[in-house]
């Protein structure tokens, strides 16, 4: 074979760009890198010989790899020894090739990529595990194989090890989110099982999982509270919520759309998607159609256009039917006779609904004129008489214990008057629940 190995020469190219590439970090968006990673996945894979010692079945570089560090003749890296280790205990992988995927990327920001190689070549057992023509067979490519590695090891990769999903599949990695949401008994979402995979298909609007805003209709629902979820996981997902209904919910999601792809979609999931009959046209334009809708719609990415009309102290009674009283009240002016302390405002306000509380903003010039949580708001509703009138009612917890205020707001829109009162409802009923 010639020493100036096509495979090689574009190893040492793909490696030269990242040296040069001072100004940018060698992460998993980094647009070289899945090619790189091709390319020595090749290498490996490329004139494996069969050995009854170290394969049991077809030829898999894992295999050797993870195999050689017994042998206490040759002293590997720790950083090596921890790769493999890792690997192993890893549960998600099942087949040899997505651990050997996992293997090449812990190597690669551990810097012990060479261990391996440097194993072979010292030992001279390269024929043992390669036929004589390919690289890792030949004795001078294996050197020079072995130097391109070791620069490896000067350069920084810094990839997240523990986004293994539908890598046994392509080295483009999806788009994964972990959040928590507030302690509930339910996520508001259906999911649909196309084989391993709980896919998004519907969403209550009003539900937990929409108001956090990080799933969407197509995405794949990986875990809740750190159990892995798939085929086996159907009829049993209340009861990963139930187990800890006192604690935030913690979700791992796999996003449908791709970001640093300019939002298009993640193509292994084109599958499962069609599978399960959703739309995949739909789902890759749902970005553009929400950027277009923060141009136009009242509801605005700073929340809920609205009119704060004021509050009152209305005294130790904070049910919702002290609510529409206040409005009923307010419209026959009788807080303007001194009877109660009226606040008047009449301001065009945000009106914010987020997960552990709800926020007022000033819409000219953007200042939080208050933030009150779930846990101090007692009631929310509206009056059947002044339609587009509403409000909530606070506890005054520190200023007078046992004493409630009514905040009273206007709004245009019939349809955002009920999904802020549901939200509202939705947010301190969760609440509830914490501790």
């Amino acid at each position: 074979m010639s020493v100036n190995d096509p495979a090689i020469r574009d190893l040492k190219a793909c490696t030269q760009r990242f040296l040069e590439d001072k100004s940018a970090k060698i992460d998993d968006e980094h647009r070289y890198l899945p090619s790189f990673c091709q390319k020595i996945e090749t290498i490996f894979y490329t004139g494996l010989r069969n050995s009854n010692k170290y394969f049991s079945r077809d030829e898999e570089p894992y295999e050797w790899m993870s195999e050689v560090v017994k042998d206490r003749s040759w002293k590997f890296p720790f950083q090596y020894k921890h790769a493999i280790y890792e690997v192993r205990r890893n549960e998600l992988l099942k087949s040899r090739l997505g651990k050997f995927r996992l293997l090449l990327r812990y190597c690669l920001v551990n810097r012990c990529l060479h261990a391996p190689v440097e194993y072979l070549v010292k030992t001279g057992k390269l024929s043992q595990f390669y036929r004589e023509n390919c690289i890792l067979g030949d004795e001078i490519l294996g050197e020079i194989l072995l130097s391109v590695f070791l620069q490896c090891g000067t350069i920084k990769f810094d990839l997240d090890l523990n986004n293994v999903y539908f890598l046994e599949a392509t080295w483009l990695l999806p788009d994964v989110v972990s959040f928590e949401l507030v302690p509930s008994t339910s996520l508001g979402l259906s999911v649909t099982f196309s084989e391993d995979k709980a896919v998004v298909v519907k969403m209550d609007p009003y539900g937990p999982a929409a108001e956090n805003g990080q799933v969407e209709i197509g995405d794949v629902l990986e875990s809740i509270n750190d159990v892995h979820i798939d085929s086996s996981s159907r009829g049993k997902l209340r009861c990963l919520l139930k187990k800890q209904q006192s604690l935030p919910i913690r979700l791992t999601v796999i996003k449908a759309l791709k970001e640093s792809n300019n939002n298009t979609l993640y193509i292994p999931l084109r599958k499962y998607l069609l599978d399960v009959n959703l739309d995949i046209l739909q789902i890759q334009n749902r970005r553009k159609e929400v950027n277009c809708e923060d141009i136009s719609r009242d509801v605005s990415r700073d929340g809920y256009k609205c009119v704060f009309v004021g509050s009152v102290k209305i005294g130790m009674e904070g049910d919702s039917r002290q609510i529409e009283k206040t409005i009923r009240d307010m419209m026959k002016f009788r807080y303007q006779t001194g009877e109660k302390s009226w606040s008047r405002f009449n301001k065009h306000v945000f009106f914010q609904i987020g997960e552990m509380s709800l926020r007022v903003l000033d819409s000219d010039t953007g200042k939080v004129i208050f933030d009150h949580p779930y846990m101090d708001i007692s009631s929310c509703g509206s009056s059947p008489i002044y339609y587009n009138y509403f409000g909530y009612v606070k506890g005054n917890n520190i200023e007078d214990p046992g004493q409630f205020t009514c905040y009273i707001f206007y709004t245009k829109k019939n349809d955002d008057l009920t999904m802020m009162l549901s939200s509202i409802g939705q947010g301190f009923k969760r609440t509830t629940f914490a501790v």
